[in-house]
């Protein structure tokens, strides 16, 4: 499963995770959450809105594990339709997609959707069984690997990535 192997050590990861976000949020600070720089010309709010997309649509695929629901385009895309073509696009062309559908929102509104959908994806693994979670193939759309796997380079391995990013625009002379 990563990062422990039992449905516990996956929600204490998920939790730490959570945690030292907000750490770093603080650290940041609000004046700072619109700067661009981190990840190229993204903020950290524009990185806080990416991983909540990613958020909401693991979180919405434990709801149909958890349920049997398979969920709305709304419920994992936060949008009603996909445009055309969407299911080809590459990584660069979602996170592309994703950066424009929320670059409006304002920095407090950011910061309450990604803590909703992490969130989400919490309680969503809390609410399956360790089955679930732990057994390969169980649920298809996972590619045979247990969801537990599936969804760590979509979630916290993810946002490892991007707090290593965000602690080093922090560190540099430019950043502050």
């Amino acid at each position: 499963m990563g990062d422990g192997g039992t449905k516990d050590a996956l929600l204490a990861t998920l939790r730490a995770e959570r945690a030292g976000w907000e750490a770093l949020i603080g650290d940041v600070g609000p004046e700072r959450l619109a700067e661009p720089g981190v990840a190229g010309n993204w903020s950290v709010k524009d990185v806080l809105a990416h991983l909540a997309a990613f958020q909401r649509a693991w979180g919405a695929r434990l709801r149909w594990a958890a349920t049997g629901v398979p969920p709305t385009t709304r419920e994992m895309f936060d949008v009603d339709a996909l445009p055309e073509g969407a299911e080809t696009w590459t990584e660069d062309q979602q996170n592309a997609a994703i950066h424009v559908q929320y670059a409006s929102l304002a920095p407090p509104a950011v910061l309450a959707m990604w803590r909703e959908t992490d969130d989400g994806l919490t309680d969503g693994v809390a609410a399956l069984p360790e089955d679930d979670l732990t057994t390969p193939g169980r649920f298809p759309w996972a590619d045979e690997r247990s969801l537990a796997e599936a969804m760590a380079g979509d979630t916290y391995r993810h946002a490892r990535e991007h707090a290593a990013g965000v602690r080093a625009w922090l560190g540099r002379g430019d950043a502050g």
